[in-house]
């Protein structure tokens, strides 16, 4: 397995930095995740999930360090729920659900 690509490590250390400042607990997922795991895959995006009561402490929080692409909103299906927003980290498209 190569290295993590140079622009999602920096900006994984960026938002984990940010949010280490607080007690925010938090937890990456999806394919860079999978990635740091072992498995073969593409990472492209940063997809993180935090505590269901902070969400929206996390989207002023990365409103305020980051583009915000899509503000952090709720939606709901048949099949899920889940509050979403997607921010810029130098380029890379970080993704936040709950």
């Amino acid at each position: 397995m190569s290295s993590l690509p140079q622009e999602l490590e920096r900006a994984l250390l960026e938002v984990s930095d940010i949010l280490s400042r607080t007690d925010i607990r938090w937890l990456l997922v999806g394919s860079t995740a999978r990635y740091l795991n072992g498995l073969d895959v593409i990472p492209k995006d940063l997809d993180i999930i935090v505590e269901a009561n902070r969400v929206y402490e996390v989207d002023r929080l990365f409103a305020a360090n980051f583009l915000a692409v899509k503000r952090i909103k709720y939606s709901s299906s048949e099949i899920y729920s889940s509050h979403y927003g997607i921010f810029k980290v130098h380029g890379v498209q970080e993704k936040r659900n709950v």
